[in-house]
């Protein structure tokens, strides 16, 4: 397996290519709004809840990995990236980092004084 950065670089997308001897490349994109959104006023964007997203990308060779365990191996690392199975708590500390992590919640819209939907 290789990992590759392009990100690094301000790619947000990109679809490495196998060389001979590789099974599978896992490339990472930058950290980036979704294309129509990237010129979006900040204020409207947080009005909106849309934020920036990280792209994962598996180019692998079918007679090593088939797509299941390709999609798999992505689901799993989406899972993790979000906090699941008190990954950051770990890595906290292992690094020994005494400090209170953020909860992901589920973002609820306020509604404002014409609205008919709970504040």
């Amino acid at each position: 397996m290789t990992l590759t950065n392009p990100g690094t670089i301000s790619t947000a997308y990109s679809v490495p290519r196998l060389m001979p001897g590789q099974g599978v490349i896992v490339g990472v994109g930058a950290i980036t709004y979704s294309p129509g959104f990237t010129e979006t006023d900040p204020q409207m964007l947080a009005d909106m809840g849309v934020s920036k997203i990280l792209t994962l990308t598996s180019t692998y060779d079918h007679r090593i990995i088939q797509g299941t365990e390709s999609r798999e191996f992505l689901k799993k690392i989406e899972a993790l990236l979000q906090g699941e199975e008190e990954f950051y708590d770990e890595i906290f500390g292992v690094l020994g980092l005494r400090t209170e992590l953020v909860r992901h919640s589920q973002d609820m819209h306020r509604g404002g004084a014409n609205s008919n939907l709970p504040c």
